[in-house]
């Protein structure tokens, strides 16, 4: 009759809004961090302070992506902006840790190589994102 049970929140909502990665041996935070699922594609992208580096990496994804692995130039693509230029993605990968689409937040790992202008190969490394988005798919 008493009996003892344990209530589990699989919604969980907790987010910390962190978008970071290291270029050059230096750990960058994002300090404008924004996120958006649209019929096409789920979009993420962090942006550092623009008077320290105006840099940012922009990472694109199927809006139906699940958790795991997934290579840069299959069904992801990622950008590293440095200044005016923008560097897409050539080799790499993003890691999917979580994906709640009930209260729309995305948690990962991603790394990268990417060519500048002068084909130097730049390497953005040691990313992670945590980020509550906007579903544009769903109409309130």
């Amino acid at each position: 009759t008493n009996v003892p049970y344990t209530c589990y929140n699989f919604d969980d909502d907790k987010y910390t809004n962190v978008f970071n990665f290291t270029y050059n041996n230096t750990i960058w935070n994002a300090v404008t961090i924004s996120g958006t699922k649209s019929d096409t594609a789920l979009v993420v992208t962090g942006e550092c302070d623009r008077s320290q580096a105006w840099q940012s990496v922009t990472l694109q994804m199927p809006n139906n992506i699940s958790e795991g692995v997934h290579y840069f130039g299959q069904d992801v693509s990622g950008y590293f902006q440095s200044g005016f230029y923008s560097y897409p993605a050539t080799a790499g990968a993003i890691t999917i840790t979580e994906i709640n689409s009930n209260n729309k937040i995305i948690k990962g790992t991603f790394f990268f190589n990417c060519r500048n202008n002068n084909n130097e190969i730049l390497s953005i490394e040691n990313g992670t994102f945590d980020v509550k988005y906007t579903d544009l798919t769903v109409v309130e």
